[in-house]
């Protein structure tokens, strides 16, 4: 599964989520830190809309 980590999380999770065996990105390293949440969902649906999940909300769970 591909992951877009949102602003509001650390860079970190993208390590979390690849150890995983995801592929991750930071939206920092792809798109404007000003971006809406409308922008990042546009981006990710029209790279691959079957295959990328956004994660808007911060993580409870830690690895």
């Amino acid at each position: 599964m591909r992951f877009v980590i949102d602003m509001n999380l650390s860079p970190a999770w993208v390590d979390v989520l690849m150890k995983m065996g995801h592929h991750a990105v930071h939206w920092s390293t792809v798109g404007q830190i000003n971006a809406t949440d409308a922008q990042i969902m546009v981006w990710a649906r029209d790279i691959d809309p079957r295959r990328w999940r956004v994660s808007l909300l911060p993580l409870t769970k830690h690895y």
